[in-house]
């Protein structure tokens, strides 16, 4: 990795809920710790990436979902790079980053929610410079290339 030491410490905590409705994401993204100033114009995302089909995640695929959470101006963006389609979400900012919550329905995703369901997931946190020699740092919690040019994810179990 390229990381220096003034580059900010990022981390991000995250969970989800259920219920017959959607599923819940809920996640405190920690990207400007005590000390550090984060450049003005920079990038801050988070970023959800669904397989529902567990099938492997494929970017730009038509059964994929990647959903990426911004916290500019009052209200936050959020996109889905692989679907022309909005998606509310709540944003909060903190003294160290900003919270966020979104309900993503079952009927979106093409899933029917009962316990047991799995179904492949990913998140990341990044917070990027404005210009190329200022900081770019991205965490993923599970990524990994598969041998068939998919992308491993993560495992969701409801319960």
């Amino acid at each position: 990795a390229d990381v220096r030491p003034d580059d900010p410490m990022i981390q991000l905590r995250f969970a989800f809920t259920w219920d017959n409705s959607g599923l819940h994401f809920h996640a405190e993204a920690i990207d400007a710790p005590t000390g550090y100033k984060r450049p003005a114009g920079g990038g801050e995302q988070v970023e959800l990436l669904i397989d529902p089909k567990s099938d492997g995640f494929v970017w730009g695929g038509p059964e994929d979902f990647h959903f990426v959470f911004r916290p500019v101006g009052s209200a936050g963006e959020v996109s889905d790079l692989n679907h022309p389609h909005a998606m509310p979400a709540k944003f909060e900012r903190t003294p160290h980053g900003y919270n966020i919550d979104a309900d993503i329905p079952w009927s979106l995703l093409g899933l029917t929610p009962k316990p047991g369901l799995q179904f492949g997931v990913t998140t990341a946190i990044a917070s990027n410079g404005r210009y190329e020699w200022q900081p770019t740092l991205k965490l993923n919690w599970r990524f990994f290339q598969r041998r068939d040019e998919r992308y491993g994810l993560g495992t969701l179990h409801l319960q």
